[in-house]
């Protein structure tokens, strides 16, 4: 995605677009916008003492000083720091470049890909494409209870607001996943008669039930690794989400973003659980407090009753 220059200067199309990111961050980052003398725009730098400089140095490019260079290129004359405007935005958010263009796309999309004449100063690639989303008559053959979502301790109220279902053909319990903007981007699935999953493969895991708990402003999470563990535990009322596993740096950089500052872990009670609360724990910041929930060798969560996890939560 390309942002180019059309009239001269085009300072305040970029300045507006910063202070959006500003408005939505919750990581502390971008805490100094100013125009420079020159038109151009000066932020705190995205990656510059990790992204929490307080004070100006990067520069971003707002006019025709630089002709070789889009923009809304950034430059940071404290550590080098250099990237497209598309850039800049997934860094602020801790994310990639993809992200910045999503989310450039979805907030200013029509500003600036239908209306070239906004302003006649900005227009964006119009070969940018947006993510696609499911509709929600995808969970419609879905409709459907079965005896295996009561065996696993779900409540009938917990399998109605997650919309948890059934596919007949596969004589599978289904499971909507939703990302943490409430946007559904893929059905899982899991056999009823064994361990047999259906996850898509082409599609980025968000954290589970995550955009119910921003909805809500909830400040204490429990996380889990699967999601009928993180269904389980919010049948006793607890607010959990699952990272399928134990995490990935994407479900990570969310979760930094979320402003949660209490994390319960309730990873399953083996090797791989162990570690991935130690992955979990090195990657989030130190200014949140997170406790590692010990459960016993060979068990998780839907193993367990909620006096005993709840137990073993006080004793952590």
């Amino acid at each position: 995605m390309r942002i180019r220059i059309r009239n001269k200067v085009i300072t305040e199309p970029i300045i507006n677009i910063l202070y959006q990111a500003k408005r939505e961050l919750t990581n502390g980052k971008l805490a100094d916008i100013q125009k420079a003398h020159d038109a151009n725009i000066l932020i705190s730098c995205p990656c510059h003492k990790d992204g929490y400089e307080k004070h100006a140095s990067c520069r971003i490019l707002a006019d025709e000083t630089c002709p070789e260079l889009e923009a809304g290129y950034a430059y940071c004359f404290s550590c080098g720091y250099s990237a497209p405007f598309a850039q800049v935005i997934g860094d602020l958010f801790n994310e990639d470049k993809s992200f910045g263009e999503e989310w450039l796309v979805e907030r200013f999309g029509n500003m600036l890909v239908e209306q070239e004449e906004f302003l006649q100063e900005i227009v964006l690639d119009k070969q940018t494409v947006k993510k696609e989303y499911l509709d929600e008559s995808t969970l419609i053959p879905f409709d459907f209870y079965h005896p295996y979502m009561w065996k696993r301790k779900l409540s009938k109220e917990v399998v109605d607001r997650f919309r948890v279902g059934y596919d007949k053909e596969r004589d599978a319990i289904t499971f909507p996943v939703y990302d943490e903007r409430h946007r559904l981007v893929m059905v899982t699935a899991r056999s009823v008669n064994s361990k047999r999953f259906w996850i898509p493969k082409d599609v980025d895991k968000p954290v589970y039930l995550l955009y119910d708990i921003l909805e809500r402003g909830v400040d204490t999470v429990y996380v889990c690794e699967s999601q009928i563990n993180a269904l389980t535990a919010r049948t006793w009322g607890l607010d959990a989400v699952a990272l399928f596993g134990t995490g990935s740096e994407k479900q990570y950089n969310t979760l930094k973003r979320s402003g949660i500052r209490n994390y319960i872990l309730l990873f399953d009670g083996d090797e791989a659980g162990r570690k991935g609360a130690m992955r979990f724990k090195k990657n989030m910041p130190q200014d949140v407090f997170i406790t590692d929930v010990r459960l016993p060798a060979g068990k998780d969560v839907n193993d367990l009753s909620y006096d005993e996890v709840m137990k073993l939560v006080s004793l952590s």
